[in-house]
C-alpha cells in the first residue's frame, strides 16, 4: 500500500504519559490528514523518477540559480511520495513522503516529512521544515538552522531551511527532562534531504518532457473495496521518468557536423541554450552501424602443474 493511504487511515494523536504521570496528546501520523485529503495534487514517484530527482540535486547543480519559475511549487498544498534507498534510508525501497504547504508564490512554506517505519507502519517526523527559496529564514528560539560547508551549492540550498520541532513533542520532552535539542539535531541529519528532493522534483515537473505523469485509475478497485467495507484509496498522479529514443542527432555544439560515435545511451539532463532551459530526455545517440573496437586474445595451453593467476571479482 502507498504511504499516503496508510497515513490517512492512521489516528491523529496518541496519548502518552510523562514520568510525572501527566498525559500528553501527541501528534501521530494522521495529525494532518485533513490537509492531505484536501491536496489538489498528490504525486507518487516510481523508482526511476525517485532516483533521477536524487541524481539531479546530488550532481552539483545549483538549483537556486535556475529560473525561479522552475522551482515554483505547482500548488499551495501538495503531497509528494517517493522511494528512498541506502545510504539515504536504512532499508532498500523505503517509501517516504511529504506534505507541503506554501504561499501563493510557491517559493516558501512548510514541509512535513513522513516515512515508513521498520514495522511497516507510517510515521510523522517530530519536526517540520520551514523554507524560503528567496531568502535565508531567521531561526527562532528552539529551532535549528542547517549549514554544511562541503556540499557546494547543495549546502547553499540548505541555508534556506530551518528545522522547527513540534511544540507538543518538545513540551513532552521537557516534561521528561530532555531539552530535545540533541534529538532535533538527529532529526535534521535524517531529514535534510527532503527540501533538496522537493526542489529537484519541482524543477523536473516544470521542465517540459522530463517526467511522464499518469492519473491513477482506482474506480474499479475502490468499488470492490467499498463492497468489502474498506476505505477507498486516494487518487494520485503516478510519476515516472520520461524515456525516449531519439533520432541520433550528433552535431557538435557549434553546429558543425562531427564524426558520429558508436550508438550509446545518453541520460536525461537539463540544457541551457539561447537563454532557455529545457529538458533533454534520455535518448540514443550515435551510429548503430559503427563497429565497436574489439581485441583478440590468444589462449595457449599450460602444463598441469603451472599455477593459474588468482581470479578477482568472480565467484
Amino acid at each position: 500500500m502507498r504511504l499516503v493511504d496508510q497515513i490517512v487511515h492512521h489516528p491523529a494523536s496518541i496519548a502518552v504519559q510523562d514520568r510525572a504521570g501527566l498525559t500528553h496528546d501527541l501528534p501521530a501520523a494522521g495529525a494532518h490528514n485533513a490537509a492531505i485529503l484536501l491536496c489538489p495534487l498528490r504525486f507518487v514517484l516510481d523508482d526511476s523518477a525517485s532516483r533521477h530527482c536524487m541524481e539531479l540535486f546530488l550532481s552539483g547543480s545549483d538549483l537556486l540559480a535556475l529560473d525561479p519559475r522552475l522551482t515554483r511549487l505547482p500548488a499551495e498544498r501538495l503531497w509528494i511520495e517517493w522511494i528512498a534507498n541506502p545510504p539515504y534510508s536504512a532499508t532498500p525501497g523505503l517509501r517516504v513522503g511529504t506534505l507541503i504547504e506554501s504561499g501563493i508564490e510557491g517559493r516558501s512554506g512548510t514541509i512535513r516529512p513522513y516515512y515508513r517505519e521498520e514495522d511497516g507502519g507510517p510515521a510523522l517526523m517530530l519536526a517540520a521544515i520551514d523554507f524560503d527559496l528567496d531568502a535565508e529564514p531567521a531561526c527562532p528560539p528552539g529551532a535549528l538552522a542547517v549549514h554544511h560547508g562541503r556540499l557546494g551549492s547543495l549546502g547553499g540550498l540548505m541555508r534556506h531551511m530551518i528545522f522547527r520541532p513540534d511544540p507538543a513533542w518538545a513540551a513532552f520532552a521537557r516534561a521528561n527532562g530532555n531539552p530535545f535539542q540533541r534529538d532535533l539535531g538527529e532529526l535534521a541529519e535524517a531529514s535534510w534531504i527532503y527540501l533538496p528532493f522537493v526542489v529537484a522534483f519541482t524543477v523536473l515537473l516544470n521542465t517540459k518532457g522530463a517526467l511522464a505523469q499518469r492519473p491513477s485509475q482506482l474506480g474499479r478497485l475502490n468499488a470492490a473495496r467499498a463492497k468489502r467495507g474498506r476505505i477507498p484509496l486516494l487518487d494520485h498522479i503516478e510519476v515516472s521518468l520520461n524515456l525516449w529514443a531519439g533520432n541520433g542527432d550528433d552535431r557538435g555544439r557549434n553546429g558543425f557536423a562531427r564524426s558520429p560515435a558508436r550508438l550509446h545511451q545518453v541520460r536525461g539532463h537539463l540544457v541551457h541554450r539561447h537563454g532557455r532551459i529545457f529538458w533533454r530526455k534520455a535518448h540514443l545517440r550515435g551510429d548503430a552501424t559503427r563497429i565497436i573496437a574489439t581485441r583478440t586474445v590468444r589462449v595457449t595451453s599450460r602444463r598441469a602443474n603451472d599455477r593459474l593467476p588468482a581470479q578477482h571479482g568472480f565467484g
